[in-house]
């Protein structure tokens, strides 16, 4: 393949990860580990000594209470399936309206009482072909909702808090990523960082850009698989573009940094230590070099926890469609890590539902869902509620408090129901495993 003019035609402004190795951590077992970086201390995330075995704990170590919330069901607002955000109040709900239908945005207050739509399917203003939510984020610095209904073209839409529809942010290029607002005049769309370039979006880390899709700054990708080998090379890393509190940040695995964006500038804010077991991106490898190798994502931040999701390939079952093409079928096995931001310790969780006794743990493990804002919910089917409650009377695993809770909930919902959301109280500190 030949190179891509595109990326020697975009600014690179990394500092490259090689600055890294001049590093000098603090490798007491009582602290957490820091690295100097342009003479600036940061965060050495050390994932490399997370216990590679899980252990399951129950769920009410890390929260107090969960509040069940029934979604309204009527016909106003008939839920097939589901993709979901939050805003501070609200829960916004995707589903497919049809077979490839336009996907319909609702919005439910936390009493479960269906509100709005934002936008619909067509083809004119506010309106989307797109058959999937890729994204829906609320701004509450502009009392704003951006929406990605991943149509073609680009059907990135901007409403305001009751949904009437702004404008639609256009893209730098085709097929982005994730684009966040900035400013109600500056966007931010997520280009590629791994993988071998066939387009545009393949050379672009960031670029910052007008609500008309006029490119105000760039950052170019540094690292590429070798060039002319259409030899197999990951394509999956667990990138992370989250805000914790106000601060956007963006984990780029391939170089295991985390960055704070503010504005138009970017600066390196912790560092990820793997050690030798994660997946080789950008690299030119057998696909059975990939199993027992894992990812990270970024689920959480706040003052005290980063939250990983951890997943562990057991299946890549991948060839080769032509030209260095590939594609076929991973699996995982996943599980939270949990790292105490104060002294470095980790843990390798799973949770089992100790504070209702109705949710299996794998709905648990693999539904959870932690939002931005610092919430945390689970959004489940009426069926297989109604399913797993009735099993829990019968062999007698629901016990008081949450027995009368659980009995309300059996009355309200039948497995015609539309499905229920529980809302987790996060605890500060968590009541973890100790040493």
């Amino acid at each position: 393949m030949k190179e891509n003019p595109m990326k020697r035609k975009i600014v690179l402004y990394f500092v490259l990860i090689t600055a890294l190795f001049a590093c000098q951590p603090n490798t007491s077992s009582d602290e957490q580990d820091f690295a100097l970086v342009n003479g600036e201390k940061i965060p050495i995330i050390r994932v490399d000594l997370v216990a590679d075995s899980t252990t399951t704990i129950g769920w009410s170590a890390l929260f107090d209470e969960v509040n069940i919330i029934p979604l309204e069901t009527s016909e106003r607002c008939l839920i097939r399936n589901w993709r979901t955000g939050l805003s501070p109040n609200s829960l916004f709900l995707a589903t497919q309206t049809g077979r490839l239908g336009p996907t319909r945005l609702m919005e439910f207050d936390f009493e479960g009482k269906y509100l709005r739509d934002f936008g619909a399917g067509g083809k004119g203003p506010g309106e989307h072909t797109g058959y999937l939510l890729g994204d829906v984020r609320y701004y509450l610095e502009t009392e704003q909702v951006l929406a990605d209904f991943n149509g073609y073209p680009e059907e990135k839409h901007l409403f305001t808090r009751t949904g009437e529809f702004i404008a639609n942010i256009k893209s730098p290029f085709e097929l982005a990523g994730k684009t966040i607002m900035i400013n109600p005049e500056l966007y931010l769309t997520l280009g590629s960082i791994y993988g071998k370039p066939t387009y545009y979006r393949d050379s672009v880390l960031l670029e910052w850009h007008t609500q008309e899709g006029e490119v105000v700054k760039s950052i170019g990708r540094t690292i590429y698989p070798p060039e002319n080998n259409n030899g197999f090379t990951p394509i999956s890393g667990g990138r992370s573009l989250y805000r914790s509190g106000t601060i956007w940040r963006l984990f780029s695995p391939g170089n295991d940094t985390i960055y704070t964006i503010k504005g138009q500038e970017i600066s390196q804010y912790a560092i990820f230590e793997f050690g030798n077991q994660y997946v080789q991106l950008n690299k030119i490898i057998d696909p059975s070099e990939v199993i027992g190798r894992f990812m990270i994502q970024i689920l959480s931040e706040d003052d005290n926890y980063w939250i990983l999701k951890k997943s562990l390939v057991t299946v890549c079952d991948v060839n080769d469609y032509g030209t260095g093409q590939w594609g076929g079928m991973w699996d995982f096995n996943e599980s939270f890590i949990v790292i105490d931001k104060s002294n470095g310790k980790s843990w390798n969780l799973s949770f089992e539902d100790d504070l209702l006794g109705i949710i299996p743990w794998k709905t648990l493990q693999y539904s959870l869902k932690w939002d931005e804002s610092g919430k945390v919910y689970i959004i489940i089917g009426a069926l297989d509620l109604v399913e797993w409650i009735d099993a829990a009377f019968d062999e007698g695993n629901i016990t008081e408090p949450q027995l009368s809770k659980i009995r309300n909930l059996r009355q309200k919902i039948d497995e015609n129901s539309n499905p229920v959301l529980f809302m987790l109280e996060k605890k500060r500190k968590f009541d973890l495993i100790k040493d």
